[in-house]
């Protein structure tokens, strides 16, 4: 009756509000679909781990390790992964004998060979970027990363 009197009957504007009512609450529920099996637990588990393993400060120019790009990924039913990229001053051998040391430590086990590592529920991968991907024709190699060497690390749970 209120629904009729405010709209002054009429029943145009009934569908209308009880369409947006109807969307709000599909909406609502499509999020609600991304937080389930502790996602948001999840996401603060990834990111714990990933800076136990590397740890990297942007912050601090005396920084071993620094971030060049990172990004979050949140997946239907709950699954979260985290894909970073990095950068350091240091070689190739002597950047992953870091990281396998740091990932051995906190307890990360050695799948298929080093192709990956595995804990509890979660897999980390780790692998070498190429210059080229950050070279433009017009400007080169930027500076920060000119003599660098780039990898990423992604870390994923279901």
């Amino acid at each position: 009756m209120w629904l009729k009197v405010g709209t002054r009957g009429d029943y145009r504007v009934i569908y209308v509000i009880i369409a947006f009512l109807v969307f709000l609450g599909i909406r609502s529920a499509y999020y609600q679909i991304y937080d389930l099996n502790n996602g948001p637990e999840k996401r603060r588990i990834i990111a714990s781990e990933l800076r136990l393993v590397m740890p990297a400060d942007n912050r601090n120019p005396n920084s071993i390790v620094q971030i060049q790009r990172g990004e979050f990924t949140e997946h239907i039913g709950g699954g979260r992964d985290v894909e970073e990229t990095m950068f350091t001053s240091l070689s190739q051998n002597e950047t992953y004998t870091l990281f396998i040391n740091s990932a051995e430590q906190n307890g990360w086990k050695t799948v298929n060979n080093g192709e990956y590592f595995s804990k509890n529920s979660m897999k980390m991968m780790f692998k070498f970027v190429d210059v080229s991907e950050y070279t433009s024709e017009k400007y080169g190699v930027p500076k920060h990363l000119q003599g660098k060497t780039i990898f990423r690390i992604r870390i994923e749970i279901k």
